[in-house]
């Protein structure tokens, strides 16, 4: 999974994955209920499984669309797009129980509902809540983008913590 942001805008973000790590990606954002991110059409898309890629874009106003591979290899050839830098993982399975206790926390101590998928096969994860979506994998996730992801999960038990004291 990789993901690029448009040149002129770092805040439209394209998550682009093979097939199956984008159904399982959308499955989950469609079903949080409780973020600002929603998908712009009301029905579940219908993937091929001729199409081996497909790209997730998230707008800047919290609309999720699904892209094929056509759209977003134009996008490229225009130089509309910029991908984001990322290092080869290492420890991605101790990183994932990190969040993952870290989710539990956030649902035991605040009223913050977060969306989160682990794709087994894939080894790729992915979280949506209060209107953001991290997404990482072991072939290509950042040390940066996992500490970002940890970083919001404390902030959100921090702050809401704070807030209903």
């Amino acid at each position: 999974m990789r993901k690029y942001v448009e040149k002129d805008n770092i805040y439209s973000e394209f998550f682009v994955g093979k097939t199956e790590e984008i159904r399982a990606i959308y499955k989950s954002i469609a079903r949080n209920k409780n973020t600002r991110i929603t998908p712009a059409f009301s029905e579940f898309p219908r993937f091929s499984e001729n199409k081996q890629v497909y790209v997730i874009h998230v707008d800047t106003i919290g609309l999720m669309t699904l892209l094929t591979n056509d759209d977003f290899a134009l996008m490229l050839l225009e130089g509309k797009l910029t991908e984001v830098p990322r290092k080869e993982g290492q420890m991605f399975k101790k990183e994932v129980k990190e969040i993952l206790n870290l989710i539990f926390e956030v649902e035991s101590k605040t009223d913050i509902s977060i969306s989160y998928d682990y794709h087994t096969k894939g080894k790729m994860l992915g979280i949506t809540g209060e209107g953001r979506v991290f997404i990482a994998s072991e072939k290509s996730n950042t040390e940066e983008r996992l500490d970002e992801i940890k970083c919001f999960l404390r902030n959100l038990i921090t702050l809401r913590r704070r807030h209903n004291d």
